[in-house]
C-alpha cells in the first residue's frame, strides 16, 4: 500500500483533533428542520477476489488481492428525529477501483535472443479497474457527546449503488530477469485486454452496509464544517460470474447547512390607558420568629431495691482441647493467646478457646501428676509434607505450653497424617478442623463441670424521667450502667427494671444517667444506695445462669467416660423435683436432615443416661438447640456437636 495514502489519513485525523480544540460557538440544531451538505472526501478500497480474468480473458493464475484509491462526491440531506437522533440520505460519485494481483508471480521459461538460450523469467499480471458508482445511502446519525463546542456522531447507513460504466484494463509484466522485453512490444509490458474495456456481467445494483463517525464544527450560525471517517462494504460480487468483493474506507470533509424554523416571537404587553398611573408593588416583610433552645434534662426517680444473696449452680465454659493450624502451617496461628501475662476475658466459649494453651498450663499447674500428650494431625494429601508438618505442629504447641510453665518431661508427641477421630475430608470444614494438634489430658480433670459459688446482686427498678423541650423529630439516647440503652422520641417518664451484679454486699452502689442527643444536647444524673440500708433477701440456690455444654466426637452419638462423670457432678448437685432441659446439636457438615437426626440421638442417649442414675427424682425434657455457635470456626463448630443442658 502506498504510505502516502495513510499519511492522508493521519493528517485528516489531525484536522478533526484541532477542530474540536479551536471551536467557538456550539450549532444551535433545536430549531433546525433540514440540513444539506455537500462533501469531497479520499477512499482507499481493499479487493478480496478469486477471478483468473475478465471477460473471459484467461490468465494463468488467480488474482486474490487488490488495492485503490480515488476522490469521490457526495451530498446529504438529513432532518431530526430528536434532539440526538437524525435521519437522512446520501447521494455520492464513487470509484471503487483497484489493481487485482496475484497471491504469487508465475515464472516460465524464456529464449534468450543475445546468447540463444533458455532461462526462466518472473511475470506480474494484473488488472486495474475503474469501477465508478452512484451511490444512494439511507443513514441513522446519534449524537454521542460534545467535546468543548463540537458535536460528534456516530452513523450507520444502508448502501445501493448503481454502476457507471466500469472498465478494467488486464496486463502482463516481466519482473525479473530487468533486461528482458516482449518481441512484439518491445517493452516490459504487455495489454492482455483493450485498454479500459468495459466490465461484461456486472452486477447491479451492490449492496452494502456502512458505519461512521463524525466531528461537527461550527463555522457560523447556521453552518459547520464537517469531518468524517467511515467504513463500507459491499455485501454482493462486483460481477455476477466471479468472486470479487470490496472493502472501503473513507475520510470526508464537507459543509453542513442548517435550515432554521423561525423562533417563536413572545406576546405583546397589554396596552397601557393613558394617564393610567401603575402604584409601584407593595413588598411587606414579615420577620420569622426566633426559634427557643431546645432544653433537655434528665432524672433518675423512684429508685427502689432489693439486695439478693445466695448460691447459684454455675457450668465451666466447654474446652476444645485443640489448636488449629493454617492450609500447609506449623506456626500456632496469632488468634491463640501464648503470652503468661496477656488480659484476656471472654464471654463465649467460642472466644474463650483462645486462651486454650493458658487453660491448659492451669490444669497442669493445678494436678502436679498430670501429663499431656500432643496429637499432631494434617488434612491428609492436600498437605504434602505429612507426617513431618503434624510433628512440627505438636512440637511449637509444645514449645508454647513450655513458656507458659509446663515442664518439658510432662509432655509427650505424637504425629499421624490423619487425626485418631478425623473429619470428614470432603468439606472443606472437615479438612480443616484435620490440620490441628490435639491435647490429650492424662491424670487430671479436663475442666471442673459444676460448680456451687455464692453470689450478691441488687434487683429493683426505677424511673428515667425526660423532660425534653424544643426538638425536632430527633432521638434522645438514654445510657445507664445498669441497663441496656433506651431510647426516647421526647418528654416521657418510663419504669424500668434492673439487676446487677456486685463483688460486695456493703458499700454504696451508683447508677449514672447520661441523655444525649448527639452532637449538642446531653443531660446527666446519678443515684445513690446504701447497700446495708437494702431489705435482704435469701436465695438458696439459682439455678437461672446454669447452662452447661457436653461435646461428642464428630459423627457420634455414643456418651464418652468423661462425659458421664461430668453428668454424675451436676445429679449430685441438682435439687430434687428439678427440671432439666437436653438440647442435641450438631454442626453443619453433611445434610441437614442427617445432622437434624443426629442431634435429636445426642440428646436421646443422655436423656437415658440421666434416667438410669436418677431415676424419678427430676423432671427431663429433650429437644433441639436453636442457638448454635459460630460455625464458621473449626472450634465453633467442636462445640456444636454436642448436647446443652439447662435447668429450671
Amino acid at each position: 500500500m502506498d504510505y502516502r495514502k495513510i499519511l492522508s489519513i493521519l493528517f485528516y485525523i489531525a484536522i478533526i483533533s484541532v477542530s474540536v480544540v479551536y471551536s467557538q460557538s456550539a450549532l444551535p440544531i433545536e430549531r433546525e428542520w433540514l440540513a444539506i451538505q455537500p462533501r469531497v472526501g479520499y477512499m482507499l478500497n481493499f479487493h478480496s477476489s478469486s477471478l483468473s480474468g475478465l471477460n473471459n480473458i484467461q490468465e494463468c493464475g488467480i488474482f486474490t488481492h487488490g488495492v485503490g484509491s480515488a476522490i469521490n462526491f457526495g451530498l446529504s440531506l438529513e432532518s431530526p428525529l430528536s434532539s440526538q437522533l437524525y435521519a437522512g440520505i446520501n447521494i455520492g460519485l464513487k470509484n471503487r477501483n483497484g489493481t487485482l494481483y496475484q497471491e504469487s508471480n508465475p515464472i516460465y521459461p524464456i529464449l534468450n535472443a543475445t546468447t540463444n538460450t533458455v532461462t526462466n523469467a518472473e511475470f506480474e499480471n494484473r488488472i486495474a479497474s475503474s469501477l465508478q458508482y452512484l451511490d444512494v445511502s439511507p443513514e441513522i446519525k446519534y449524537h454521542i457527546l460534545d467535546i468543548g463546542k463540537s458535536s460528534v456522531r456516530v452513523g450507520a447507513k444502508g448502501i445501493i449503488a448503481f454502476p457507471i460504466s466500469p472498465t478494467f484494463t488486464q496486463s502482463q509484466q516481466i519482473v525479473q530477469p530487468d533486461n528482458a522485453t516482449y518481441v512484439k512490444t518491445q517493452t516490459q509490458t504487455i495489454a492482455i485486454s483493450s485498454e479500459n474495456e468495459s466490465i461484461k456481467n456486472i452486477t447491479s445494483p451492490l449492496i452494502g452496509a456502512g458505519l461512521s463517525i463524525e466531528n461537527l464544527l461550527p463555522v457560523g450560525k447556521s453552518s459547520a464544517f464537517t469531518q468524517q471517517v467511515s467504513l463500507e462494504y459491499m455485501f454482493n460480487n462486483i460481477t455476477t460470474t466471479e468472486s470479487w468483493k470490496v472493502f472501503s474506507i473513507m475520510a470526508e470533509l464537507g459543509l453542513r447547512f442548517s435550515l432554521q424554523k423561525s423562533p417563536e416571537l413572545p406576546p405583546p404587553p397589554p396596552p397601557v390607558k393613558k394617564d393610567t398611573v401603575i402604584p409601584p408593588p407593595i413588598v411587606t416583610y414579615k420577620p420569622e420568629p426566633i426559634k427557643p433552645l431546645p432544653i433537655l434534662t434528665a432524672r433518675i426517680d423512684s429508685l427502689n431495691a432489693i439486695l439478693q444473696t445466695g448460691n447459684e449452680l454455675r457450668a465451666s465454659l466447654p474446652l476444645v482441647n485443640a489448636v488449629f493450624f493454617e492450609l500447609n502451617g506449623s506456626e500456632i496461628p496469632s488468634r491463640y493467646i501464648t503470652d503468661p501475662d496477656a488480659k484476656f476475658e471472654a464471654d463465649s466459649a467460642v472466644e474463650f478457646h483462645r486462651a486454650i494453651l493458658r487453660s491448659m498450663a492451669n490444669i497442669m499447674k493445678q494436678n502436679p501428676k498430670a501429663t499431656l500428650v500432643l496429637e499432631g494431625s494434617t488434612s491428609g494429601s492436600e498437605e504434602k509434607d505429612g507426617i513431618a508438618l503434624a510433628k512440627k505442629r505438636a512440637e511449637n504447641v509444645e514449645s508454647a505450653l513450655e513458656r507458659l510453665g509446663v515442664s518439658k518431661d510432662r509432655i509427650a508427641i505424637k504425629a499421624s497424617v490423619n487425626p485418631r477421630v478425623a473429619s470428614n475430608q470432603e468439606f472443606p470444614e472437615g479438612r480443616e478442623e484435620n490440620r490441628r494438634v490435639e491435647i490429650v489430658v492424662n491424670d487430671a480433670p479436663l475442666q471442673e463441670y459444676v460448680a456451687r459459688q455464692k453470689f450478691v446482686q441488687i434487683k429493683g427498678e426505677m424511673v428515667l424521667d425526660i423532660d425534653a423541650k424544643y426538638l425536632e423529630n430527633e432521638t434522645i439516647h438514654a445510657l445507664t450502667n445498669v441497663v441496656p440503652e433506651q431510647t426516647f422520641a421526647g418528654t416521657e417518664r418510663r419504669k424500668v427494671a434492673f439487676t446487677q451484679r456486685l463483688q460486695s454486699d456493703e458499700g454504696l452502689f451508683k447508677i449514672t444517667l447520661e441523655a444525649n442527643v448527639p452532637p449538642r444536647l446531653n443531660s446527666n444524673d446519678e443515684a445513690g444506695i446504701e447497700l446495708t440500708t437494702l431489705k435482704r433477701e435469701l436465695i438458696e440456690l439459682s439455678l437461672i445462669s446454669f447452662d452447661a455444654i457436653l461435646r461428642f466426637d464428630y459423627n457420634s452419638s455414643e456418651m464418652t467416660i468423661p462425659n458421664k462423670e461430668l453428668l454424675k457432678q451436676l445429679i449430685e448437685k441438682l435439687p430434687a423435683g428439678a427440671t432439666i432441659e437436653i438440647l442435641g446439636s450438631a454442626d453443619i457438615l453433611g445434610q441437614e436432615q442427617r445432622n437434624k437426626e443426629l442431634s435429636e440421638r445426642r440428646a436421646k442417649t443422655t436423656e437415658a443416661f440421666v434416667r438410669s442414675i436418677s431415676g424419678t427424682k427430676f423432671n427431663i425434657t429433650s429437644g433441639v438447640v436453636n442457638d448454635k455457635f459460630d460455625d464458621s470456626k473449626p472450634e465453633g463448630r467442636f462445640l456444636n456437636r454436642s448436647i446443652r443442658i439447662r435447668v429450671k
